[in-house]
């Protein structure tokens, strides 16, 4: 029922991708009314006939509908005010005597709107820019957000879930407001610069903005625990401006968050200033560990930072529900600092539960390294999205990429040959490079349960190669194999594009159970 929710047209849709982690600090700390503009109540107001009422004081607006048929096409209907003696624009909303001929309307004569009543809620256009809409029901804590005309999830509209992202929703109904608690609280928290080094052992708590003013290192043999729930903010700034994190080999970084209580990553200018979320707003983290092979140069950013070669094993600590967001930031040419980068990483460390949004380069990249990701979710990057290089061989499984600017989906390049394991990405917007790109010569890999839906109409397609000579077959079929991996979406051009494509095509087809 409540997923067949009211989905008018008040202005033109926009192209806006939604992710919960966007929608939660939009909302995260701000009071909502019904009088705001373009807002109202939304109620179930006649169970016999499924018919729900939408009413918007600041626009005098009244549509009426059935379940499932919100569309003024589909049977919703316009209602004039003016055909009820009076309605009050405060809340409750209160409607006098219908004096209309409208069947569903009369319910309404001399009722009650209020938005704590049962199937009931506020409705809001929160970012008028993008057009994007919340629905709250606070009888069945259920938050709805789409954008204008993108009412279904299956269209697009997303279900926040309200216990982990929130720690309440206070419902104020004789004011008719709403107020969005964020994790943690919407108190001021005292803030604390981190050191430029950091030895020994060193915990960041919950109770405190922690701020990064520049290079941050966890020198070898130091431990930098984070607390659930902590809040790590950098500065931005250019070359040895640029506020970023690095955990040297030998050193140990344990962020080890929850579902419910996640560690995060940002930037001031989102934790402090109040500026909208952006690329580019602080630099990073990168962990080097002693897992690397003799492909692996020195840290690219910052030479002095060099992986080790001596334990695939390697341990580097914890990064468990932790949330990279708002970075990236070119040092100079070739130099370019990711969401979240990893330097010979040793199987040791354990990575799960990683989101990366908004980075201005990659989301994740790792140089060499034997590491396991699992659980990964990165969005909105300007580069590629997640890129391996100089034999990483560690196994990736549960990686979920939603593509809406940048390149690569996934980037392979060197002598690389990495398994992923359970994949789901959605090409909805790319500059060049394909879902999966073979960038090179002697590059393999495992893919396994796995869906690339290519919704792009370029020249690249679900998967990408290119031999150094850009010419020749030069792929690793040899440890290359696809197994229960499906290629769908609307793009109507090849699906594998580039120097390999007929050896990339012809294993993919002589797999276990692909479709394409």
């Amino acid at each position: 029922m409540l997923k067949s929710v009211i989905g008018i047209s008040l202005a033109a849709s926009s192209l806006l991708a939604l992710d919960e982690i966007s929608v939660v600090e939009q909302l995260s700390c701000k009071t909502f009314t019904i009088n705001d503009q373009l807002a109202g109540i939304y109620k179930y107001v006649n169970p016999t006939a499924e018919d729900w009422a939408l009413y918007m004081p600041q626009a005098n607006y009244l549509l009426m509908h059935q379940t499932g048929k919100n569309t003024l096409a589909g049977g919703a209907e316009v209602i004039p005010a003016n055909d009820f003696t009076s309605i009050t624009s405060t809340s409750p909303i209160v409607f006098g005597e219908y004096t209309g001929d409208n069947a569903r309307a009369g319910v309404l004569s001399n009722a009650t709107m209020k938005i704590d009543d049962s199937l009931a809620g506020i409705y809001n256009q929160f970012d008028p820019v993008n057009k994007v809409w919340f629905l709250y029901m606070p009888q069945n804590d259920y938050l709805l957000v789409h954008e204008t005309g993108k009412t279904k999830v299956a269209d697009g509209a997303l279900v926040v879930d309200i216990a982990s992202n929130f720690d309440k929703v206070e419902v104020d109904a004789a004011s008719g407001s709403i107020k969005f608690i964020a994790k943690g609280g919407c108190g001021v928290l005292s803030t604390e610069t981190l050191p430029s080094s950091i030895t020994g052992a060193m915990t960041l708590t919950k109770d405190k903005l922690w701020l990064m003013d520049g290079l941050v290192v966890v020198e070898s043999g130091a431990t930098l625990t984070i607390e659930p729930g902590t809040t790590i903010a950098g500065y931005d700034g250019t070359g040895e401006q640029t506020s970023y994190m690095i955990v040297d080999k030998g050193a140990k970084i344990i962020a080890d968050g929850t579902e419910t209580e996640p560690i995060i990553f940002t930037s001031t200018k989102a934790a402090i200033d109040g500026e909208a979320p952006a690329v580019g707003q602080w630099g990073g983290l990168t962990i080097i560990g002693n897992a690397a092979n003799d492909q692996v140069n020195p840290y690219e950013v910052n030479d002095a930072f060099v992986a080790g070669t001596t334990d695939a094993e390697d341990n580097s600590g914890i990064l468990r529900h932790v949330k990279i967001l708002n970075s990236g930031i070119t040092m100079e040419v070739d130099k370019e600092i990711n969401g979240l980068s990893m330097v010979g990483v040793g199987s040791g460390t354990v990575v799960e539960n990683i989101t990366v949004d908004l980075s201005d380069d990659d989301g994740i990249e790792l140089w060499g390294g034997t590491v396991n990701l699992t659980n990964v979710n990165i969005t909105r990057c300007t580069d590629d999205y997640f890129d391996i290089d100089d034999g990483f061989s560690g196994t990736v499984k549960n990686l979920n990429i939603t593509t809406t600017t940048g390149n690569a989906a996934v980037e392979m390049s060197g002598t690389t040959h990495a398994t992923f394991d359970g994949f789901n990405i959605v090409q909805n917007g790319s500059a060049k490079e394909g879902g999966i790109y073979f960038k090179g010569d002697g590059i393999g890999g495992h893919f396994m349960n796995g869906t690339i839906a290519d919704n792009v109409n370029d020249t690249y397609g679900a998967f990408y190669s290119m031999s150094g000579d850009k010419t020749s077959d030069k792929v690793d079929a040899a440890n290359t194999s696809f197994a229960n991996v499906t290629i769908e979406g609307t793009s109507t051009g090849d699906r594998f594009t580039g120097t390999s494509a007929a050896t990339l095509e012809g294993i993919f087809d002589t797999g276990i159970e692909n479709t394409k």
